[in-house]
Formats: structure tokens, sequence, C-alpha cells
């Protein structure tokens, strides 16, 4: 919770099973009420990591690119925070590199 605002973090994930995790466990807990994991079609253990520290993970099914994901994401995260007034939540969108 921040300042009255329910917030909920995006993070979409392809084939990230060794920094996912990392990426989960740092988000700032105390803020983030809620950690959405977007499945861009990963073929490994991506998905798993984030389920077992207590993200949500949305399949996507397939590979559809960044943009796709955080689209897909949204609905998500606003269904999630239904019954809230208008104004009431934030969504915030995480994406790194792997490099």
């Amino acid at each position: 919770m921040y300042r009255g605002l329910r917030v909920i973090a995006m993070a979409p994930v392809l084939n990230e099973e060794a920094k996912i995790g990392e990426v989960v466990r740092r988000t700032p807990r105390p803020l983030v009420d809620e950690m959405l994991v977007i499945d861009d079609g990963c073929t490994n253990l991506s998905p798993a990591v984030p389920r077992e520290l207590c993200a949500l993970v949305i399949p996507m099914g397939h590979v559809a690119g960044l943009g796709a994901a955080f689209r897909s994401g949204f609905p998500e995260a606003i269904a999630r925070s239904t019954g809230r007034e208008r104004g009431e939540n934030a969504v915030g969108a995480v994406a790194a590199r792997a490099q």
C-alpha cells in the first residue's frame, strides 16, 4: 500500500528462471501489495520460480513479446482490484534485460 493506493507490480518473463526470482524478491513488499508475472511462452521453469515466491503467474501460452505481455497483464491487474473506488489503485510495470 502506498499513500492509500493498492499497488500491483507486473513483470513479463521469457525463459529467465535464473533471474525472475531475484526480480520478485527485490520487489518492495511494503509498497507493492501483489506481484503479477506474465509468462510470455516460457519453455523452462521460469513460471515455477515466482509461484514459489507467492507471485501470481499469468500464462500467455505462446511467445508474443513484451508489449503483448504487458497488455495481457493489465486486465488481470484491474480485475484483481475490482470493488475499489476509481483512483485508489496503482499498477506498475517492471521490465529488465537479461544481461
